[in-house]
């Protein structure tokens, strides 16, 4: 896994958290989706040192490095839909 830099999960969270349901506000299932594929990526990205991009299939992900404080933190940030090929967001990561 500590070679890992490109995760692509075709897979979905919603019925493991029992929260199928976008009837009634679909902007808050929407987040909630969001923050789980967020926070499942944050913890592969620290067990996985190299990674720099997580695909999951309505989200992408990228790992990228940033000073704080005068340290370097790896941070995950969500990739804004539309305007870029899901496959190639790893050209957005590490730099």
């Amino acid at each position: 896994m500590s070679d890992l830099t490109d995760l692509l999960l075709s897979l979905t969270m919603e019925g493991l958290a029992n929260d199928l349901s976008r009837v009634e506000n679909e902007t808050a299932w929407y987040v909630r989706r969001y923050t789980r594929c967020l926070k499942v990526t944050e913890d592969i990205a620290k067990a996985c040192p190299r990674l720099q991009c997580c695909n999951w299939v309505d989200d992408v992900f990228v790992v990228v490095e940033e000073k704080r404080d005068s340290k370097t933190v790896r941070v995950v940030r969500g990739v804004k839909q539309g305007g870029m090929d899901k496959n190639h967001c790893h050209t957005l990561a590490l730099t």
